[in-house]
């Protein structure tokens, strides 16, 4: 259990810094940085599509990908590559933040399970099993009359 907030902190500095780039120029800068050989990452077919128009306009033929975040090992799967992998930057900041919310939950699942009140000791399920079921009841609970 992350009794600091730090997971709650780190994902809200992150999401303050995503809306304080809006319109900064980013697919410009990205378009302006590209050569042709490259792969793409984008998180939806729409943007991928658009993207590559762009950049075969300025005469950069590129590669484009649809990737979930949830499915970066498919980009191995993608086969050689002419250029380098770029991940644009709407596929970063979901990237970041699933990646913040998982380590939170990883934390949480451990702290759950493994957390004192979850932990029986052995005494404990001895005496519970005891209490539950008596070994010589005596003849009064024994007697099938």
């Amino acid at each position: 259990m992350d009794i600091f907030g730090i997971g709650s902190a780190i994902k809200g500095c992150a999401q303050i810094y995503f809306r304080g780039a809006i319109q900064t120029g980013r697919t410009t800068n990205m378009l302006e940085h590209l050569k042709s050989g490259d792969l793409v990452i984008f998180l939806d077919v729409y943007s991928a599509y658009d993207f590559k128009l762009k950049a075969a306009g300025k005469g950069i033929i590129i590669d484009v990908l649809k990737c979930d975040v949830h499915d970066v090992d498919k980009i191995w799967n993608y086969g050689k590559l002419k250029g380098r992998v770029v991940f644009d930057h709407c596929w970063l900041e979901r990237y970041y933040i699933y990646k913040i919310e998982s380590s939170t939950r990883a934390l949480d699942k451990v702290a759950h399970y493994m957390g004192r009140s979850m932990n029986e000791t052995v005494e404990q399920k001895i005496s519970r099993s005891n209490w539950l079921e008596p070994k010589n009841a005596g003849p009064a609970l024994n007697n099938k009359q």
